[in-house]
């Protein structure tokens, strides 16, 4: 299971996911240091592959699958 589900559409700005995904990062190695469960996530797009970014950037990205399990939290970036 994932805390976070990253959902990326085409055209997203760069520094927008990216300042996300440093973030969570961050998080993950703070919480690794202290002993602290890391956050897991997950990045989606609306289809497998890869995401066109804004300025042309690509970023791989997992198809958005529905479940009843998730409950990860959904961060949403356009």
């Amino acid at each position: 299971m994932h805390d976070f589900t990253i959902v990326v559409v085409p055209g997203a700005f760069a520094s927008s996911v990216t300042s996300t995904l440093d973030i969570l990062a961050t998080a993950a190695t703070i919480a690794e240091q202290r002993g602290l469960a890391t956050p897991r996530w997950r990045i989606c797009g609306p289809q497998p592959g890869h995401v066109t970014l804004g300025h042309g950037l690509a970023l791989q990205v997992e198809p958005i699958e529905q479940s009843a399990e998730d409950n990860s939290c959904w961060v949403i970036r356009a």
